[in-house]
């Protein structure tokens, strides 16, 4: 809500919350930029998974395959080939699917952590704020502790530290951008073995004209 002219200290002096320059209160750029191409990378994992799973006939339509979450879309790819595969391509595709899980749960330790500052009690004091005298000054503090602060994670569910560092955040993305390369492969493996036979496989070789 905009707040009305006689809101507006008279003198100068106060400041105003709302026109406070937030951004050096939270972590380095280069890190929000590294956790941004994670989930890039996650969101095209999930679609490799929903492909994966249209190329062995999963009766949903794409579009509703990717309203799913990650969990819901791994679940039903198992599932799903554990249906139709067995032998050494079963027990390939599995270790695949279960490897790609591994590198979603690192995707969901990246969205889901709590960054906080190592010292909360070097941060913004009650006191310090009450000698503010204006905008100005008010903005100078908050880019001061931003610049100071040491920023940590915690991961809720893990109750732990999330990722945090470039290398860590580089990693999940390199693992996830890999996953989504593996699961290609699945997929045209999967469609391969279920409708020409090759590789060996398929519980029940498809004909591809039986489809629409």
């Amino acid at each position: 809500m905009d707040r009305e002219p006689d809101d507006q200290p008279q003198d100068g002096s106060g400041f105003d919350w709302t026109q406070a320059r937030w951004s050096p209160l939270y972590p380095p750029i280069e890190i929000l930029a590294e956790m941004g191409r994670v989930a890039v990378a996650a969101a095209r994992v999930d679609r490799q998974l929903a492909l994966a799973l249209l190329a062995i006939k999963h009766p949903d339509e794409f579009d509703e395959l990717l309203k799913r979450n990650s969990s819901m879309l791994l679940k039903e790819l198992r599932r799903r080939t554990e249906e139709l595969f067995e032998g050494q391509l079963l027990s390939w595709a599995l270790a695949n699917i279960n490897e790609v899980q591994k590198r979603i749960e690192a995707r969901h330790a990246v969205a889901h952590s709590i960054w906080t500052p190592a010292d909360r009690s070097e941060f913004v004091s009650v006191q310090l704020l009450a000698e503010i005298g204006g905008q100005d000054e008010l903005d100078r503090l908050l880019a001061e502790r931003g610049s100071m602060a040491e920023w940590k994670t915690h991961h809720p569910k893990a109750n732990g530290p999330g990722l945090q560092s470039m290398h860590e955040l580089e990693k999940a993305r390199v693992d996830l951008e890999d996953a989504a390369t593996w699961l290609e492969g699945l997929r045209f493996t999967l469609a391969s073995a279920l409708f020409a036979g090759k590789p060996p496989g398929a519980r029940n070789v498809l004909d591809p004209d039986s489809f629409n």
